[in-house]
């Protein structure tokens, strides 16, 4: 029987904490807790998708694993090394192996450059190639990701919103990333345009070998494309595991209320109990953030907030004290 291949790290999230200080003046700054205790690991071709509502901490999450911002505490590794650690160079490499892709591309095009140099421009700013390689490397990925060559000299508002996106991956390759960051880059497509990016995405991964981390409230998508899944409620993961196990022996409330509503929003009408707001960043309660909407809270759950992951089974994590798959 053959062996099972060995994935390595690629990139490693512990214990991440990320705070702010908000208000007016100097007195009245009160901290708030985006992120309280992040952790989580992606492999080399593999997907992990992070799911959560609105205000769940998706967003800054993102800002993190992509430097953009440093987190309070707690420590991102890139390939085995720290990003606190991280000199000129290593930066210069880490921002072309780790690209984004986000939910609405046209905000991110410059609408007075045509495509070609949209797609050029990565490479001219990190010297890579002649003015004709270039032009010829622009052409084969508007190519890789189904588009004609001949798109290169049109502009970004003469594109549907599904050929945007895919121009938006195409300048993602561009500088052959390990790493894409995936920020909801189908949500605001029409259903039938989903599938064809989420095949697109599939097919990329297999031929490039490339690890994703796909944000989106989108059940669907997530369960088609995702090896691991993270759900994250108000800053912390409550449940960590394969894609199998989290859809198949979902363990902590919120997730199970996830799959019910099918679509994650910050209100839905699919299920009753997913209608209150989420508890102030700058004020959380003292148990868990969950519990004014679990079917299951005791006193216990209101008495401290449960941090700590239980392994229901091998790979399976959450932080419910009451699970039950």
């Amino acid at each position: 029987m053959p062996q099972k291949m060995e994935r390595s790290k690629l990139l490693e999230l512990e214990n991440i904490k990320q705070q702010y200080k908000v208000g007016f003046g100097f007195r009245n700054k009160k901290t708030a807790v985006c992120l309280s205790d992040i952790s989580f690991d992606i492999e080399e071709g593999q997907t992990l998708g992070l799911v959560g509502e609105s205000g769940s901490g998706k967003t800054t999450t993102t800002r993190v694993v992509l430097g953009i911002e440093a987190p309070t505490s707690g420590d991102v590794r890139y390939k085995g090394k720290s990003l606190s650690e991280y000199g000129r160079k290593d930066w210069k490499q880490f921002r072309q192996e780790v690209q984004a892709v986000f939910q609405n591309p046209l905000d991110s095009f410059d609408p007075r450059f045509k495509v070609r140099k949209i797609l050029e421009e990565p490479l001219s700013i990190n010297n890579i190639g002649s003015p004709t390689e270039r032009r010829e490397k622009a052409e084969s990925l508007l190519e890789m990701v189904g588009l004609s060559a001949e798109f290169a000299d049109r502009y970004p508002h003469e594109f549907s919103g599904g050929q945007l996106q895919r121009i938006a991956i195409a300048r993602a390759l561009a500088l052959g990333p390990k790493l894409l960051v995936l920020d909801e880059p189908v949500s605001a497509l029409d259903v039938s345009v989903r599938g064809q990016i989420l095949n697109l995405l599939h097919d990329l991964q297999v031929e490039k070998k490339i690890s994703y981390l796909y944000i989106s409230h989108d059940i669907a998508s997530v369960r088609y494309l995702c090896d691991k899944i993270a759900i994250i409620y108000f800053g912390q993961i409550v449940e960590y595991g394969s894609t199998e196990q989290i859809f198949e022996k979902p363990i902590h409330p919120y997730t199970k209320e996830l799959l019910k509503a099918g679509v994650v929003t910050e209100l839905s009408d699919n299920v009753e109990s997913v209608v209150h707001e989420v508890p102030s960043v700058t004020d959380p309660p003292p148990g868990c953030p969950f519990a004014d909407r679990c079917p299951v809270c005791t006193g216990a759950c209101r008495a401290k907030n449960p941090t700590e992951y239980k392994e229901v089974e091998k790979g399976h994590f959450s932080t419910c004290i009451h699970y039950t798959i």
